[in-house]
């Protein structure tokens, strides 16, 4: 238990609050121990749940697709697990999930997220100053925007991080499923590059999983498209990201497609476009890669398939 990740949106940001808290319940909390930035995917935070020690809303985290829920990955010794579960009141108000999770570069890992228990869920609950403050600072300290926690906290429409996806085979232009992409509201196109490398699948190629060595480099299309939500919903199911149905929690009426069962996985990934650099949901490659699979080397699918 000690080797897993555990995923933090909320007050434990801030390592004063911790702390504090950790003092005054008489628990251990110095194992907690930062990883970096980790991103929910599918998920917004919203204030669900009344806490009493706090005397207003605490944070909970609620699907959404094409959101994604800004946070940090940490480890956790024994102590830090027992405090953990004891400040989120597990089993009755939050129960510990095991989800995946988004690293700092847009990669999938397993961590656990502390979700509100469906029948404490309140709707909305109006935070006090203070617990915005503990958020504020733990999101400053690791250099994160606060506009998704006063955004929530405002009943305001909770942003995107991206509303656009980085395409590198059959949906770019002029390519065989390019229409798909045509159908959709879109807002800009460029051309633009992503860290990583692709393999020749016979009638389409998979982005690999993983960071690579050296400077290899995936070319394709950054779109940006209205609607994102919509667009992901309809990729997915041409990408084959199965919702996998035993992972449904209580309460929700959707799972994610993190599974063996998809064919691609959906991920975050920074383009390079124009000299900047831009999130954007791209697909991953989920099966066995077989031998004859070559690895595209110009990582362009349009120069291998001419």
């Amino acid at each position: 238990m000690s080797d897993a990740l555990y995923f933090a949106y909320g007050s434990n940001l801030c390592a004063r609050d911790w702390g504090r808290w950790c003092e005054g319940k008489r628990h251990d909390g110095s194992g907690l121990k930062v990883v970096g930035i980790g991103r929910l995917p599918d998920h917004k935070i919203h204030f669900s749940h009344f806490s009493n020690a706090r005397g207003g809303g605490a944070l909970n985290v609620v699907p959404s697709l094409g959101h994604v829920a800004e946070g940090v990955l940490f480890r956790a010794d024994e102590k830090a697990w027992r405090a953990l579960d004891h400040k989120e009141g597990v089993p009755t108000s939050y129960r510990r999930v095991s989800m995946t999770v988004l690293d700092e570069n847009g990669y999938p890992v397993q961590a656990f997220v502390f979700v509100l228990s469906p029948e404490k869920d309140l709707g909305f609950v109006e935070p006090t100053e203070a617990y915005l403050s503990a958020v504020r600072n733990g999101l400053r300290t690791h250099r994160l925007t606060d506009k998704y926690l006063f955004a929530a906290a405002s009943q305001q429409t909770v942003p995107y991080l991206t509303d656009a996806v980085f395409i590198y085979g059959t949906l770019m232009d002029g390519e065989c499923r390019s229409g798909v992409i045509r159908e959709m509201e879109v807002l800009h196109t460029a051309p633009g590059k992503i860290d990583g490398e692709i393999v020749n699948l016979g009638s389409y190629p998979g982005l690999l999983p993983g960071p690579v060595q050296g400077d290899r480099q995936v070319s394709g299309e950054f779109v940006r498209l209205g609607q994102i939500d919509k667009c992901l919903a309809v990729l997915d199911e041409i990408e084959g990201f199965e919702r996998d149905e035993t992972r449904i929690l209580p309460g929700e009426t959707d799972a994610l497609g993190y599974s063996d069962r998809s064919l691609y996985v959906r991920r975050l990934a920074q383009v390079k476009v124009h000299g900047d650099r831009f999130w954007a949901w791209t697909y991953q490659y989920n099966q066995e890669v077989l031998p004859e699979c070559g690895v595209i080397s110009s990582g362009c699918w349009r120069t291998a398939t001419r």
